[in-house]
């Protein structure tokens, strides 16, 4: 994520993104590509105000005037968060910094997002309003959605493509359902499939989470 996002350089070699090289974007290029949201939003969070925030990253953009106020009120309203604008992201609860970091990022609408454990300290609802308004905002913008996460359900629910990072390398990949079926082949990945799925297994039908069933017996 690190070498992806530019933070960190390569040791040896190159990272492409859209024929960039990302060691070698300018800070505007850099916001403008890829978002990159910290699995704790307290790690990226410095502004005395939810709005500084905002302002902070389209400055980067070297977006201004009207159109910066239009993608504030926009991405606000979007995450329902325009009753915060004023306050200090600082004293604000675990769900409204994690939507704040969120929006810090949105707001410069990046071509590619960054998702670090995206849901962690937040309630099973709260997650769930919270990723489907990402996959929401991913279709309707066209962004490259990437998702780092332990959470499976997740994986199930909003992935295109998983991958297996076991050991320092890419031990498989492919869609949830063959991910969660290659990983009862190897315990060591320590893998739980959700529940959905060893249902569906069961029945010869296996489908990755509630939503693939609802699309599929459509």
């Amino acid at each position: 994520m690190y070498l992806l996002a530019g933070i960190y350089r390569p040791s040896n070699g190159s990272i492409q993104i859209f024929n960039h090289d990302s060691t070698k974007l300018s800070g505007k290029d850099r916001v403008k590509l890829i978002g990159y949201v910290f699995q704790d939003p307290d790690q990226m969070l410095f502004s005395s105000t939810v709005r500084g925030e905002l302002e902070f990253t389209l400055k980067l953009a070297s977006v201004h005037g009207r159109e910066a106020e239009d993608r504030i009120r926009r991405i606000v309203n979007y995450l329902g968060i325009s009753d915060l604008l004023s306050q200090s992201p600082h004293k604000l609860s675990v769900g409204q910094r994690r939507l704040v970091s969120v929006a810090a990022i949105l707001v410069a609408e990046p071509r590619i997002l960054i998702l670090d454990e995206p849901t962690r300290g937040l309630d099973n609802e709260m997650s769930t309003a919270l990723m489907d308004l990402i996959l929401t905002i991913k279709e309707e913008k066209g962004m490259t959605l990437i998702m780092v996460t332990h959470n499976m359900r997740q994986v199930g629910e909003y992935s295109d493509k998983a991958f297996v990072m076991y050991d320092g390398t890419v031990a498989f990949s492919g869609i949830p359902e063959e991910v969660f079926e290659e990983s009862h082949k190897h315990p060591e990945w320590g893998i739980s499939p959700p529940q959905v799925f060893e249902v569906t297994r069961s029945i010869g039908r296996p489908t990755a989470s509630i939503r693939r069933v609802r699309v599929n017996a459509a």
